[in-house]
């Protein structure tokens, strides 16, 4: 059993052999990933002479001293790049399963070298002005087409066409139309009056 300080700095135990050993191109500086994603660095005694023919052993600690931490998903990126090696599957998998921003829970580590940004919330939509609604209510209860709508508003085919695109996505973004444009425009009504009361004016002589 070896010896790290966690985060808070208290002292632990752990055995790096049941971790995954990650090494520089010498034994001097050891990185070690634990099955749930926790991250160690080891730091050779440097009081301790080195040799490059146990470059290459699996359980260097047992033949040096070595000071270890636990070290945030961060540093392990930035130790990687410090060797000039890639970053293992292992750590970019321990980057996309921490927990996300919002989630409740608290995140391993900040700024681990892979973006990850939370999702983008939507801006809202601006709610058309009177005329947009206008030319929506034309064209979509009015039976107008966008020309003559344009033509009774004023403005160009196209800015009609710009106006009713803006209502569509504006309704699409879960807003509700008003209760005036709903329903059909109202139709002209007609009077109409009994024949036998119209007036039918002077009779003339000589007529039946």
């Amino acid at each position: 059993m070896e010896v790290y300080l966690d985060l808070d700095g208290n002292p632990r135990f752990f055995d790096p052999a049941d971790g995954s050993l990650y090494r520089s191109r010498l034994i001097d500086w050891l990185l070690v990933r634990m099955p749930q994603g926790t991250w160690f660095e080891g730091v050779k005694d440097e009081n301790q002479l080195g040799f490059r023919l146990l470059a290459h052993s699996r359980r260097p600690w047992e033949t040096y001293t070595y000071f270890w931490r636990e070290i945030s998903l961060a540093d392990a990126v930035d130790c990687f790049q410090m060797w000039g090696g890639p970053i293992p599957p292992t750590l970019t998998q321990d980057i996309q399963d921490q927990p996300q921003p919002g989630s409740g829970s608290a995140t391993k580590t900040e700024n681990v070298g892979v973006e990850m940004k939370p999702p983008t919330p939507r801006k809202p939509i601006k709610e058309p002005f009177a005329n947009a609604f206008a030319a929506y209510r034309a064209v979509k209860f009015g039976g107008k087409t966008e020309t003559e709508a344009a033509e009774l508003l004023k403005v160009n085919q196209s800015t009609i066409s710009r106006w009713v695109n803006a209502v569509v996505k504006w309704i699409e973004a879960g807003n509700i139309l008003p209760a005036e444009l709903t329903a059909p425009p109202p139709r002209t009504k007609t009077n109409t009056m009994d024949p036998t009361k119209l007036e039918q004016g002077p009779r003339r002589r000589g007529r039946a």
